[in-house]
């Protein structure tokens, strides 16, 4: 069971074994949350580390941090000016404001006064407008200059955010963008904010490209798959034959290798490489009742090899059993997992009637 989040206590995970429908033993796993901070901390500075210790009450996150930098700069004798230090007091008490006020939304509502709930909601959020724009500031912020997108290898948005006027659709003649009236987006700053405008900017340049494209786009045919495809069929190295003869080896293979894994896992996973080499000979057959087929066996085995996994995970968190010669009598205390198993089992063996049978026929 989880993660989960009960009410205001942390993430927890309840790993639990059952009996049918009993539960018989509950092994809580908890502090998903608070994980390690102290050990965390000492390979961070203090910037980096802020966002950790607001988990430790997030409800009244300016505490956790405020005695975060408290510390070092105690320990460093490091004199405040006195204005951040009512700053401090301000962002402090509206953050004690802030946490009240979510204990009264609730209280309230718990003794039936349902309206006060929304109106103290209200009032909370004005004060997060007041964190959000003493905080969420971007300007100067993640500074990567030209140099360093390039050594680093970063592409698109982030590179031209970093001074960089370099755009493939311009730069390769990309498909038909020449033909278009359109700007490389860039800024010079590199931080969060420059990113941020550059993306902005590549929307509104995206409309006028599709407003010219819609505007201007030519009649006459928009494909020649078929001609293509048949044209070049002669030119490889690999005939039908051969593809034919290597899925087929696939197939048998896997399907003969697939009955003699003891884990149940294994087995699905054998059996979904055995299925694949239906859906190679579909493709290489280049026909519309082949390619059909192909694509049908993706969708089909698909589902099947998903549900069979899942089926096989639930299984293994009830029972905690993942050998085949080991889960005799699975279907007394699962029966409704047994049930699933079996017909998607049936399915995946592609018996006559099953979705299974139908593509690996079309396939062929």
């Amino acid at each position: 069971m989880g993660p989960h989040h009960p009410s205001m206590h942390g993430v927890l995970r309840l790993i639990i074994t059952l009996d049918g429908e009993d539960v018989i033993d509950c092994e809580p796993i908890l502090s998903y949350l608070h994980i390690g901070m102290e050990k965390i901390a000492e390979n961070r500075t203090i910037i980096q580390y802020l966002p950790y210790v607001t988990r430790w009450d997030y409800l009244a996150t300016m505490f956790t941090e405020e005695i975060t930098v408290n510390g070092p700069e105690q320990l460093g004798n490091i004199q405040v000016p006195k204005r951040a230090r009512y700053i401090r007091v301000i962002m402090l008490e509206l953050s004690r404001i802030a946490s009240h006020l979510l204990w009264l939304g609730p209280f309230m509502a718990d003794i039936g006064a349902q309206t006060p709930f929304f109106y103290i909601f209200r009032e909370r959020e004005l004060i997060y407008d007041l964190f959000e724009a003493a905080t969420e500031r971007v300007e100067g912020v993640g500074v990567v200059g030209g140099e360093e997108a390039i050594n680093w290898g970063l592409s698109g948005p982030m590179l031209r955010a970093s001074g960089i006027q370099w755009d493939l659709l311009k730069v390769d003649h990309y498909e038909c963008y020449d033909e278009f009236d359109w700007e490389v987006q860039w800024q010079k700053e590199g931080d969060s904010l420059a990113r941020y405008l550059v993306r902005i900017g590549e929307m509104t340049e995206s409309i006028k490209i599709i407003q010219q494209a819609l505007e201007g786009i030519p009649g006459g045919p928009y494909e020649n798959l078929e001609a293509r495809r048949f044209d070049k069929a002669g030119d490889s190295d690999w005939n039908d034959f051969d593809y034919r003869f290597i899925s087929t080896g696939q197939i048998i293979y896997a399907a003969l290798t697939s009955p003699g894994q003891r884990n149940l896992k294994k087995r699905i996973a054998y059996s979904s490489v055995s299925h694949m080499g239906f859906t190679i000979i579909g493709i290489a057959s280049v026909t519309d009742m082949g390619l059909n087929g192909a694509i049908l066996q993706i969708i089909s085995h698909g589902f099947i090899g998903a549900a069979l996994f899942f089926l096989a995970e639930t299984s293994y968190d009830r029972i905690r059993l993942v050998y085949l010669d080991e889960m005799g009598g699975i279907a007394i205390p699962m029966p409704k997992i047994f049930t699933m198993f079996s017909s998607f089992s049936m399915a995946s063996l592609a018996l006559p009637g099953m979705s299974g049978f139908v593509v690996e026929l079309l396939t062929r």
